[in-house]
């Protein structure tokens, strides 16, 4: 079997494993109800700022390793996006 073959199901197998476990105790009555009952405006302006930090970051990233080498900045975000906490 291929390699990537044997690591993508290794991921696959790890991901469900650790979705599974994370959700084990989790009350998914109780996960519905809090999002049913969110202020929609909170959570808009938190995808905005989220939104701007990004842009930001991205920026300066771009801005660190522009003498390295000049990276579009499309893939600087995309990049800070896999990698965000």
């Amino acid at each position: 079997m291929n390699i990537r073959v044997v690591q993508l199901i290794a991921g696959l197998i790890c991901s469900l494993f650790f979705v599974a476990f994370t959700l084990y105790r989790v009350q998914l009555g109780s996960v519905a109800a809090t999002l049913a009952n969110a202020n929609l405006m909170w959570i808009a302006a938190a995808m905005v700022a989220y939104a701007a930090n990004l842009l930001v970051r991205a920026w300066r990233w771009q801005t660190i390793v522009r003498p390295v080498a000049a990276i579009p900045y499309p893939t600087v975000a995309r990049a800070l996006l896999v990698g965000s906490d």
